[in-house]
């Protein structure tokens, strides 16, 4: 079995205790796991902004291609308000990014009502449709 001394708390321990890592020359992370963890914790605690914002910007770009920057161009182009209904989220939730699920295109962003409105029609204007003609008699 092979091991590795933890850089922060020092202990020998099997590479199994360590997070993967392929750039490094032992293939594994310089801190083992517990370690690892107690310093995202701490890190997420002491700069709870920066670690949100990083995350929302690779949640965006992995999600739907955007920077924040698209995003809140696309928020500026809408008023600050949903694409549909012309609201807001209650609670001060951001919109929600709208797009097509087989092609992946943005077409706006979304209340949160009228994101969910919109994904149980799922792109289907013939059902949509039936639910006009049947609100409308």
């Amino acid at each position: 079995m092979e091991t590795k001394r933890c850089s922060n708390c020092g202990d020998v321990k099997s590479l199994s205790e360590f997070a993967k890592r392929k750039n490094r020359k032992s293939g594994v992370y310089c801190y083992c796991k517990k370690c690892a963890n107690a310093a995202k914790a701490k890190y997420k605690i002491t700069h709870p902004d920066k670690d949100k914002l990083s995350r929302r910007k690779s949640m965006l770009k992995k999600r739907y291609g955007l920077t924040l920057e698209q995003y809140d161009a696309m928020l500026e182009d809408q008023n600050g308000v949903c694409a549909i209904c012309g609201g807001v989220n209650k609670g001060g939730w951001r919109l929600a990014v709208d797009h097509d699920h087989k092609t992946g295109r943005v077409r706006g962003l979304l209340c949160q009502s009228c994101n969910r409105f919109v994904g149980e029609i799922e792109n289907d204007t013939k059902r949509l449709n039936t639910a006009l003609s049947y609100l409308k008699s």
